[in-house]
């Protein structure tokens, strides 16, 4: 199992969600409560960032509190790397709020190396909570904020 995570992570390289380097712009206090604007992309990468936190591969190695099982379906995100506070966000939850108001809490995996301004990427189990009903791909406007 932990070969086919570590082959998967790979290759998130390739992909807007990449696992690269998160270059913080402020602290994780400066960014409590800083509400962000942009599109929420469906994008399944997401959940193979989760899964390699949890073989110690990623950015975020170690800080995800969710079990391993729950990358599935669980609601998660990446967010641009310079808003993942130098990995501090790592592990945090952020709101999530669609243009009708839903809001979902989502834990934050990774960084998103494709995203810029306020751009995260969803995990599909979070998509589906936040789109319109019969959109299953794409992206969505959001914002979104840091609350733990």
């Amino acid at each position: 199992m932990a070969v086919l995570i570590a082959t998967l992570a790979a290759t998130l390289t390739l992909g807007a969600c990449s696992r690269g380097s998160a270059n913080a712009q402020g602290d994780e206090r400066s960014l409590a409560g800083t509400v962000f604007s942009g599109n929420g992309d469906n994008d399944p990468r997401v959940v193979l960032a989760a899964l390699s936190d949890h073989v110690d591969l990623g950015v975020c190695a170690r800080k995800d509190p969710e079990p391993v099982t729950a990358s599935w379906t669980s609601p998660l995100v990446t967010v641009p790397g310079t808003l993942l506070a130098g990995n501090t966000g790592c592990g945090k939850y952020v709101a999530v709020s669609n243009s009708t108001g839903t809001t979902v809490t989502a834990l934050v995996v990774g960084a998103c190396s494709g995203c810029s301004g306020g751009d995260i990427a969803l995990s599909p189990a979070l998509f589906v909570k936040l789109a319109p009903l019969g959109k299953i791909d794409g992206s969505i406007q959001v914002t979104w904020k840091y609350v733990s």
